[in-house]
């Protein structure tokens, strides 16, 4: 499916790079006309291996296509929202805006969300800040009149990125998430200075040390690994969700394809029972940063519970040594419980890699105009939101 823009045939002169800003409501004549030999569309999942090309020349991966179909695409497959352009006597694609429609619960109901990721320009492209802010404008506006979508974030923004989107679109800090990582094994350090062999030796000799530290000691919590999300997660969401002001929806349906139908990695899921009830859940994924291997906890759902979260942490730093990991890495949330739970851990410190930055955007000109200029207000303050980097971490 691919959506035309209504002006196309329209002159196009320099004052059509510039995206208007209408007042009030937004209607097809306000949408950014593409700039002179480009077309703009909003594609379906057939054109995921072009957008994946297009991915891995820019950013010099090579990412294998169905990634893209499952990243872009799994979501929310009947509200399209992917934006590409692309050059019309050529077809060669110059940009694209892969924004993916989630349901954001907040304020007892739910809303609609974009998060957004992987915007690219083509590098030879002449105008290539100019294209950016206008085709990022198009794609997001253009949610708006299809979809209704006024809201949208990004996590795991770099530096670069988040200064261009904060100067050219109005994007807004949201949060940050520190991050802090337990060392589970001395194996790495060992490795650096002294090889293999010695590390691995170092790795065995440190086990019954280690293994102190998963020792929950929480009586009445029993954590247990799944193989999957199930109908009672469905209940536990519909549960605990009042206890959030604002947060990603976590239902049966969105973690079978964020974490379930994953192509990149594996994730491993735990639960936490008391009382014989199912109270909470935590997923991690292991994954390989050069010659070190990290265990990162990526998503808890534990309604506010530090309890249920230091268990949760506590069986995944487990798991994570014996999948042969050397760090276990939590990014939590300021005040959170993920972040009570990692203060009263053992073995914790503040971690090297860059804290998790998180973007958010009112996307339409005037929230008011829609009747959502409250709701505005509440969701650009991240205290109100509970947020985890399984949000928008692909770790691909």
């Amino acid at each position: 499916m691919s959506g035309g823009n209504p002006g196309e045939n329209a002159s196009r002169g320099a004052a059509a790079a510039r995206p208007r800003a209408p007042r009030g409501r937004l209607t097809p004549a306000d949408l950014p006309l593409p700039f002179e030999g480009l077309r703009y569309e909003i594609v379906d999942v057939d054109q995921a291996p072009r957008l994946n090309g297009f991915f891995n020349l820019v950013f010099g991966q090579q990412r294998p296509d169905e990634v893209a179909a499952w990243k872009y695409f799994g979501a929310t497959p009947a509200m399209p929202a992917v934006g590409m352009a692309t050059e019309i006597d050529s077809g060669r694609v110059v940009a694209m805006h892969p924004s993916v429609v989630r349901r954001l619960w907040a304020c007892g109901k739910e809303h609609l969300v974009y998060q957004a990721g992987d915007v690219a320009i083509a590098p030879d492209f002449r105008r290539g800040m100019q294209l950016y802010k206008q085709f990022v404008h198009w794609v997001q506006w253009t949610g708006l009149l299809n979809q209704g979508v006024m809201f949208g974030y990004g996590g795991r923004v770099t530096s670069a990125h988040r200064r261009l989107g904060k100067r050219l679109l109005g994007y807004e800090d949201l949060l940050a998430l520190p991050i802090y990582d337990r060392r589970l094994s001395p194996r790495a350090t060992v490795k650096r200075r002294l090889g293999a062999v010695a590390g691995a030796a170092a790795h065995a000799a440190a086990t019954p040390f280690h293994a102190l530290r998963h020792v929950s000691g929480r009586r009445g919590v029993g954590v247990r690994e799944f193989e999957g999300f199930d109908e009672r997660h469905d209940a536990l969401w519909a549960r605990l969700r009042d206890r959030y002001q604002i947060a990603l929806v976590r239902d049966r349906a969105v973690l079978d394809w964020r974490y379930g139908r994953n192509p990149v990695g594996i994730h491993r899921f735990f639960e936490a029972r008391r009382g014989g009830e199912l109270a909470a859940w935590g997923v991690l994924r292991c994954w390989n940063e050069g010659s070190t291997r990290i265990g990162t906890v990526i998503d808890l759902c534990d309604g506010h519970d530090a309890e249920l979260a230091a268990a949760l942490i506590q069986a995944a730093s487990a798991e994570a040594r014996r999948q042969g990991c050397d760090f276990l890495r939590v990014a939590p949330q300021a005040g959170s419980a993920a972040a009570k739970a990692v203060a009263g851990l053992a073995g914790f410190f503040p971690g090297r890699a860059e804290t998790d930055q998180v973007i958010f955007k009112v996307l339409p000109p005037d929230p008011a105009a829609y009747g959502a200029a409250e709701l505005a207000a509440y969701l650009v303050d991240g205290a109100h939101w509970s947020y985890a980097q399984g949000d928008s971490d692909y770790r691909e």
